[in-house]
């Protein structure tokens, strides 16, 4: 729901496809997440691309007739409920943020291309590597699947950028990446998630 405020804030400021943003989210008040999905949602946004032959914006959108919110369509959402778990997963030590949905500006984690080969998983560039960098990387890690061999899961259609591949910035993240980034980026004692 939060990715939708942010997605449909983007594209009613900046794209052709606003009309498929109608439905306004109704909550009152922030909805925190924990703070690394909180980072990657505060991330994604608009990109100006550099190093092409001709000027390219590449903007976050959702595909045409997407309903409630983007949320599985027999999900249903409560703000108390979602208050009660935070609460719950804070004392427990997991910080947890708001998300800045007004920001339109992103960086490029979300843009790489997942690349399943056999056991092996890449992150490879479709855009000038100068617009990637290893944090978009890192960021990237969380949505990888798999408990023990990584597998990919795309979270993005770049279909539409092509199929040229300008450089690879992570390939066979050991098993568990997804776990080690996020406690990285809650910032605890490296102890505690290094691989």
């Amino acid at each position: 729901m939060v990715m939708y405020q942010k997605v449909r804030h983007i594209n009613c400021l900046i794209s052709v496809e606003s009309g498929k943003f109608a439905a306004k989210v109704n909550v009152t008040g922030d909805i925190e997440l924990p703070l690394p999905f909180a980072y990657c949602l505060s991330e994604l946004g608009h990109v100006r691309i550099a190093d092409l032959t001709k000027e390219m914006l590449v903007v976050p959108t959702y595909p045409t007739g997407i309903r409630n919110f983007g949320l599985l369509e027999d999900t249903t959402w409560s703000h108390a409920k979602h208050n009660r778990a935070v609460r719950s997963m804070k004392e427990i030590d997991i910080a947890f943020s708001a998300v800045d949905v007004k920001k339109a500006r992103g960086s490029t984690w979300w843009l790489y291309r997942q690349v399943q080969t056999g056991s092996s998983v890449r992150l490879t560039c479709p855009l000038p590597e100068v617009n990637f960098h290893k944090g978009g990387a890192v960021l990237h890690t969380l949505f990888l699947q798999g408990d023990g061999d990584v597998t990919a899961n795309e979270i993005a259609d770049i279909g539409p950028l092509g199929s040229d591949t300008y450089g690879m910035m992570l390939q066979n993240p050991p098993p568990g990446i997804q776990f080690c980034t996020f406690r990285a980026l809650l910032s605890e004692d490296n102890m505690q998630w290094q691989p």
